[in-house]
């Protein structure tokens, strides 16, 4: 049972980790849709 409670820290740590580069390319994704228009052209006509 006292091996559970390391694996669960490393797992939440690889998980945090993982989360925050997700998190990353998403805003960086974001950034770049900020130089296009967020609406579709079909909502022009």
């Amino acid at each position: 049972m006292n091996n559970i409670f390391p694996l669960l820290a490393v797992g939440i740590t690889i998980g945090l980790f993982v989360l925050y580069a997700v998190v990353r390319q998403n805003l960086r994704l974001f950034h770049r849709a900020d130089d296009v228009p967020h609406w579709p052209d079909w909502s022009l006509r």
